[in-house]
């Protein structure tokens, strides 16, 4: 005779942490706000389980269950707002950089917001809780730049009536002002690196990276472009290089210095054999590739610490370069660039996106213009530890 189900052996959980018991109706059940719910029968714990994860956020929360067709979840706009940007970075309109960043913030929403609410009944309260971990977890610069992130990925869903509606973020979303951001920078340490630090920097690194170094002080770009260049950008024998900046396409021109074409031409001398889709690339790592946006601060950091190791274990006694990194180069460059007096030349080599009229018609700058700013910062740079000064060098 075959038992009731009312009188059949409840089964053990499939493994200690399965957040569901088995209960006397035949079916897999957890209490939630003081009632019990059901996920399905003993037989499929693992469809019971599914179930229990896609509801219990709702459930929680005493909101209603969603209907399967009746709108787009969290993690569902998220992934489709993510493949259109994957795509964007095939088609060249954005930086991977760009789409990582993206990405980052689409994590951390799923990790504070359930990926299976609908997006029709995410409240103020949602957003009040996201803003919260950011504010603990990031510097007032950043929750600008990803509280921007989350609202563009929701705009998006709405511009592709994913949703009906939008968003309704609440009056305590809002970013940190931007006078708060200028006083936790006041705090921090000016981004530059003093001579001494410049001289140990370069005289302890790779040729590669030696290179680079030089270059990022010598024209302001970042690890991103010096990943990318490729040798129709650089000229060494006439001693100039044009190469469009990647994030803003605005075209750039500069001068090299002597020190800088020399470090070029050593580390040529032992460039790595590069892969064939890779050949074009001044910069090629051990495996063949090009250097990525990632690899070289890592690299720097190695740098630094090798620098920093080396002087504790010395009768110095002291850290030579306690905090910096690579980006440092460009903000150096901005700031002894302007010693020149010639912002419009020093925006120039730096790729910015020049604003008003006068940038919409102006065609050209004259080269006297570009060697004077590297030649300003040039001094600023290699003026001697010991109090001599470097005749700036027309190049």
């Amino acid at each position: 005779m075959t038992a009731s189900k009312s009188t059949k052996l409840k089964p053990s959980k499939p493994y200690p942490e399965y957040p569901l018991f088995a209960h006397v109706n035949g079916q897999w059940c957890r209490k939630i706000n003081g009632q019990h719910c059901f996920f399905g029968c003993w037989d499929d714990p693992k469809a019971a389980l599914a179930k229990h994860n896609a509801e219990y956020a709702s459930l929680k929360e005493g909101l209603a269950l969603p209907d399967e067709h009746a709108g787009w979840r969290v993690g569902e706009v998220i992934n489709e707002f993510l493949t259109t940007q994957d795509e964007r970075v095939g088609q060249g309109e954005i930086q991977k950089i760009t789409f990582d960043g993206l990405q980052s913030v689409g994590k951390l929403i799923v990790k504070h917001i359930p990926k299976n609410r609908m997006c029709e009944s995410l409240k103020p309260a949602d957003f009040q809780k996201l803003r919260n971990a950011m504010v603990k977890q990031y510097t007032p610069a950043v929750c600008r730049v990803n509280m921007t992130r989350v609202r563009q990925i929701f705009k998006w869903a709405f511009d592709q009536r994913l949703i009906e509606k939008q968003v309704f973020y609440g009056a305590g979303f809002k970013s940190p002002t931007k006078a708060m951001v200028r006083k936790i920078r006041n705090q921090k340490p000016k981004k530059l690196f003093d001579n001494k630090q410049v001289q140990l920097l370069i005289e302890n690194s790779s040729p590669a990276l030696r290179a680079m170094i030089l270059l990022a002080a010598n024209t302001g770009m970042n690890n991103a472009d010096l990943g990318n260049m490729q040798f129709k950008h650089l000229d060494l024998k006439t001693g100039w290089i044009d190469y469009p900046r990647n994030k803003t396409h605005v075209q750039r021109r500069a001068p090299l210095w002597s020190e800088t074409i020399d470090a070029i031409r050593d580390y040529l001398d032992m460039r790595k054999t590069p892969l064939t889709a890779y050949k074009d690339f001044v910069f090629i790592t051990s495996a063949g590739q090009n250097w990525g946006h990632s690899s070289l601060p890592s690299e720097f950091r190695k740098l630094k610490d090798k620098i920093n190791l080396l002087a504790i274990s010395s009768t110095l006694g002291e850290i030579p370069i306690p905090h910096g990194s690579f980006g440092y180069f460009r903000h150096m460059f901005e700031t002894f660039g302007g010693n020149s007096r010639d912002q419009v030349a020093v925006d120039a080599i730096m790729g910015h996106v020049p604003h008003g009229m006068a940038g919409e018609y102006r065609e050209m700058i004259e080269d006297d213009r570009l060697i004077a700013v590297v030649n300003t910062v040039r001094r600023c740079l290699f003026d001697s530890i010991d109090g001599g000064h470097y005749e700036p060098q027309r190049i």
